[in-house]
């Protein structure tokens, strides 16, 4: 199809409005429509934003409702935000002459059959034009950018289309992959991505017109190392994006694997003025939010410094969606297709995705200057001399697809032996782990460094003699007759091992030596025939360059009797990890269609062990996986007997048994303290472990990781279940291990101050059935717990503290309880909780506890409205709080009582109790109990419009806040910053403070804040003009206030709603809810009693005396 360009441009209108923008085609530069139009940055297309946002980067769902999906769709589109905002977008710029204009260019192309190439140009004064998502535009039909006869780029204000020489020589791709071994980034399944680009490209590579190299470490020193050895024509880059103070950053690595931003003003430092034509930004799922400005702001730079075709996503997609758009992409650049008509298919396939969300299609945003700048239809085949590389690896299991994970194992080979620092590395592990696996995959990774590979597979029997038949068919494939010459004459083995190392020496090879296991002794520390140990120390000892060495065994050994320990590698490799072995489970048709949940359970039961899960796979797909979850003993036992697992059991020494029954009961991976730690015993509390502990490793029976710069060491799942099953035929108690395992934690945290190490105590504790001791954990972890926002976690711990506890353990579980409905709003299963702890403290004299309740209790009638029911709890409180001592009570209930006076409008009362309760936080030196007097008094300056004391107050809130990690706190003081903001008429400021707050409410379950944030909400809409969404937020929250009892609350949104309905002339509803409001206020005594008269009064007027009075006797009779 042939396409006819069409230029689009937006400016700035020069009409006086802010928010008046034109819209102009252009014909060889020249304007010959235009239109101009009104888009004001409100909070409505705030919402819809945000929405398409959220929406577009959901998880999709389960496949058993891809059929319900596939049927509601069309409904739903007429609902979704994506087509609302499309439809909006269009109708505004698309009207008037340049919409006459832009349908005559649509129609004569239909009729001629052939197509439409937009490109979309923003000018430099309208960015926040240009960061909308205008790959949505819908006409409402469809969305432009789904129709094949449409192509839409962008391209950067001041930036010339160009017609770059086309390419006749070998295409170079420079592809990054950014994975960091870090915590705080989700991993990447790099191979698969691999894999995927390698598949698209597989013809250019066969006709030898495209060579594609893959930085092993996404460090910047590395990719800049290619960059400035090699010129690429194509840069693809897979990883994060993060933005940090509104400018982006991409997640590359450090040499330490773990996370490094780098700048977008940096990369397109490093990518521009090199010849590049082609940069692809691709991101994964954990990037949600931030592709915006990490990704769509470097594609515009780099736009700008002359690199023709840049495509970037503007918001995250799923990682299986990532992987197929960049097949697609590629495969059609590879058929020789201009870029953005390759960029066309990638969006459809994206769109048709079994597994996609069906909005991700727009996600990519293309710049283009140059359509054709990577077009392959001139290339010709790159001149270069043959090169032979054999592989020869029989009987070595080869996996060239599917393989995932180990990226750490493989950087660790590559840097060892690139570095001549290592000459030979052992890959030991467990049966099944994927030994094998990994050292052919680093065969086929490392082809383009080695000049060949050479795999032999050891079996008991396996001579030097054997292994030098095989080396010498290996060499002669290679031209190097050499060995042939004396391998079959009267020479020593030594002379003929002593040529084969000159030939190795000069010669860049790798050499795998499968299956060591069966050459080992019985005991499985040595090489047991004296004559093969004897060539293989020749081997090591002697092929001091160029060739490596990879031996895979079973155990751990050390075949040079502890010389050269350094320049041998020995990897111990563990389990997968979930996600890993999530990507393992998608290679298997029986598991890659399971929910994310299940596949989790499969995990938790099974483990990561590789061939486990092939297994598994295998027997699922005649039993069911849920059957097959119920039955397991089937697998363990072939499991047990594939790994030889009681075998080596039995060749350990007493203390390496204990070690390894003890430390089975450990869930997680642990240092050697640890270990230490849970064989000791009341008189000696650590033992040495560290023989045991080299036998169990040397045995694959124990695996160690780095985590950080600690090594950590974990039993395999079969191991584990194993060594369970053994406790007590080998005289070991499971609960005293339970508590012993308790105990170290709780030491540890006495150093360290870890919550979640505290937590790891309570759960072993709990195992044990120390209910009490457990419990004791969760009462000094629960304000930490709740003030940083695992409410859910929370609630579980108290949960079972109560079911499994008596007497004050247990009412002290079931007041904290009552803490967290309060603060989700269930105001009533509250109060029936804390008058019945209350009613226990009063039996048992308990005053203090008495105290504590009557304080909870005060409280859940403020949050009613019964401010005289609250204030006679509170000076009760208050009473027996003076006769303690209890100064921390005291600031506390003086803080409540400032909050009533406060809402009752005696605001110097409430100051004079506020400032008692700081004096006293700052004695005590409580931190919280400052914040919130300071939040308070910011309250305070703020309704007497003292806006800049209450910034003043509510900042330094808002710091100690973050510093004490009070997620609701925090949420707290950004709604009351949004109001300021709102007030003073800063609507975009507050609008963000607003949605920042209602994101931690939500999170928490906080339902009072999200009534209160939808409100305010509701208020910009309404002050925006947007009537119709200030009830909509205005509904939603007047229903969560009902729910939690709120009067108060309940009458600030009637009031609001009555204005509206007053606005819009409905007087009977809006007297309705101005009379509802005016009673509330009344009855809790509020000032806000006399705002809603004069709304009353001034209703009245507009009704007139008659009708109004007629209308209100009747409200009133009703």
């Amino acid at each position: 199809m042939e396409y006819s360009s069409l230029d689009f441009q937006i400016t700035r209108s020069p009409e006086a409005s802010p928010y008046t923008y034109r819209a102009s085609i252009l014909n060889d530069g020249n304007v010959v429509a235009s239109n101009d139009f009104e888009l004001r940055p409100d909070l409505k297309l705030f919402q819809m934003l945000k929405s398409i946002e959220k929406k577009v980067t959901e998880s999709p769902e389960e496949p058993k409702k891809h059929k319900e999906k596939a049927e509601t769709q069309e409904e739903k589109d007429r609902e979704e935000p994506h087509v609302e905002f499309g439809k909006m977008l269009y109708s505004m710029v698309f009207s008037g002459q340049l919409g006459e204009y832009f349908n005559k260019s649509i129609q004569e192309v239909q009729e001629n059959g052939s197509g439409l190439r937009i490109s979309l140009r923003f000018g430099e004064d309208v960015p926040e034009i240009s960061a909308l998502p205008w790959e949505y535009l819908h006409d409402d039909e469809d969305f432009l950018i789904r129709r094949r006869n449409i192509l839409i780029s962008r391209l950067p204000a001041g930036v010339k289309k160009k017609k770059l020489e086309p390419l006749d020589s070998v295409l170079r791709m420079l592809v990054i992959i950014s994975g960091p071994d870090d915590p705080r980034i989700s991993p990447l399944n790099t191979e698969k991505e691999q894999e995927i680009i390698l598949e698209a490209v597989d013809k250019l590579q066969r006709d030898q017109k495209i060579k594609v190299d893959f930085t092993e470490d996404a460090t910047f020193e590395n990719v800049e190392g290619y960059l400035n050895e090699q010129d690429y024509h194509i840069i693809h880059f897979t990883g994060h994006g993060i933005s940090i103070d509104g400018k982006g950053n991409l997640v590359f690595e450090n040499e330490d694997q773990k996370a490094r931003l780098i700048d977008n003003k940096t990369l397109s430092d490093l990518f521009s003025e090199r010849g590049i034509r082609l940069v692809v930004l691709s991101s994964c799922e954990s990037a949600k939010g931030s592709n915006k400005e990490a990704f769509g702001d470097l594609a515009s730079m780099l736009s700008k410094r002359g690199i023709p075709a840049v495509v970037a996503m503007q918001y995250s997609v799923l990682d299986d969606v990532a992987t197929k758009f960049a097949y697609n992409f590629y495969r059609a650049i590879a058929s020789g297709k201009p870029v953005d008509l390759a960029l066309k298919e990638a969006r459809l396939v994206m769109k048709n995705l079994e597994n996609g969300n069906g909005l991700d299609f727009a996600t990519p945003v293309l710049y283009l200057s140059d359509c054709n700048c990577v077009n392959v239809g001139n290339l010709k085949p790159e001149p270069s001399e043959f090169v032979f590389k054999p592989m020869m690896l029989p009987d070595l299991q080869v996996m060239e697809k599917g393989f995932v994970a180990r990226r750490k194992e493989l950087r660790l080979l590559e840097k060892g032996f690139k570095s001549d620092v290592k000459r030979a590395a052992i890959i030991h592990g467990f049966g099944g782990i994927g030994k094998t696996v990994l050292a052919t995959r680093f065969a086929l990774k490392m082809g383009y460094y080695f000049e060949g590979t050479l795999g032999i597979k050891f079996t008991p029997t396996t001579r030097p003699e054997d292994i030098l038949n095989k080396f010498n068919s290996f060499l002669l494939m290679k031209g190097r007759p050499e060995l042939n010459q004396i391998l079959n004459q009267q020479f020593p083995l030594e002379v003929k091992t002593t040529l084969l190392v000159e030939i190795l020496k000069q010669i860049r090879l790798l050499v795998i030596f499968d299956n060591f296991e069966d050459c080992l002794n019985e005991e499985r520390n040595d090489i047991e025939n004296p004559e093969l140990k004897a060539f293989i120390q020749q081997l090591l000892n002697n092929t001091t360059r160029n060739t490596k060495f990879l031996i895979t065994t079973r155990y751990d050994f050390d075949p040079l009797d502890g010389r050269l320990a350094a320049g041998i590698e020995h990897i111990s490799l563990p389990e997968l990890h979930f996600p890993q072995t999530n990507w393992l489970m998608n290679n298997f048709t029986e598991l890659a269609y399971l929910g994310i949940q299940k596949k989790k359970k499969i995990y938790d039961v099974i483990g990561g062990h590789p061939w486990t899960i092939g297994q598994f796979a295998v027997l699922a797909s005649s039993q069911g996986v849920d059957d097959l979850l119920l039955e397991l003993e089937p697998l363990q036992k072939k499991l047990i007997e594939f790994t030889l697992l009681e075998k080596s059991f039995s060749k350990l020494n007493q203390e390496a048994k204990k070690l390894l029954l003890s430390a089975s009961i450990f869930e997680e991976a642990v240092p050697v303290e640890a270990l230490s730690w849970i064989i000791g015993n009341e008189k000696d509390q650590s033992l040495s472990v560290g023989e045991s502990l080299n036998k169990l490793f040397q045995w694959g029976l124990i695996s160690k990781e780095q985590e950080y710069d600690k090594g950590v060491y974990s039993e395999h799942t079969i191991v584990k279940d194993f060594a369970l099953k053994k406790l007590e035929k080998n005289g070991l108690d499971k609960k005293e291990l339970l508590i012993r395992a308790a105990r170290y934690y709780e030491n540890l945290v006495a150093q360290n101050r870890n919550l979640w190490d505290h937590l790891r105590a309570r759960d072993y504790y709990y195992q044990a059935e120390d209910w009490e001791s457990a419990n004791e954990v969760v009462e000094s972890t629960i304000e930490y717990l709740i003030r940083w926002g695992h409410i859910e976690l929370a609630m579980n711990l108290l949960n079972e503290s109560i079911n499994t506890t008596s007497g004050d353990t247990k009412t002290n579980a079931e007041f904290n309880l009552a803490r967290i409905y309060c603060f989700l709003g269930d105001l009533n299963t509250t109060l029936k909780i804390c008058n019945n702890v209350k009613y226990r403290y009063e039996q048992k004299m308990d005053n203090k506890g008495v105290a504590v309740a009557l304080h909870a209790i005060g409280i859940i009638h403020q949050h009613q409205g019964d401010y005289e029911e609250a204030m006679k709890n509170y000076r009760q409180s208050m009473e027996i709080e003076k006769e303690l001592g209890d100064k921390s009570g005291i600031a506390k209930t003086l803080h409540q009582l400032g909050n009533i006076h406060q809402l009752q409008g005696k605001y110097d009362e409430a100051v004079k109790d506020y400032n008692q309760s700081l004096k006293i936080g700052e004695e005590l030196g409580d931190k919280s109990v400052i914040a919130y007097s300071l939040h308070s008094l910011g309250m305070i300056h703020h309704r007497q419009g003292n806006y800049g004391k209450a910034v003043r107050n509510y900042n330094q809130s808002l710091k100690i806040k973050e510093d004490l990690g009070d997620e609701g706190g925090i949420a707290y003081t950004l709604h009351q910053l949004g109001m300021i903001n709102q007030d003073q008429g800063n609507y975009e400021e507050a609008v963000n403070n607003y949605n920042q707050s209602l994101k931690i409410e939500e999170e928490l379950g906080d339902k009072s804040g999200v009534a209160k944030t939808l409100h305010q909400l509701g208020t910009v809409h309404y002050q925006q003009g947007n009537c119709e969404e200030a009830v909509k937020s205005y509904n939603q929250s007047l229903k969560m206030k009902e729910e939690l009892g709120d009067k108060d609350g309940i009458a600030v949104t009637l009031h609001e709603l009555g204005i509206i309905n007053e606005d819009e002339k409905e007087y009977l509803i809006a007297l309705r809810n101005y009379l509802i409001s005016v009673s509330l206020f009344e009855q809790l005594n509020s000032p806000n009693k006399e705002i809603v008269a004069r709304s009353l009064a001034r209703l009245r007027n507009k009704m007139g005396e008659e009708e109004f009075d007629a209308e209100l006797e009747k409200l009133v009779n009703e």
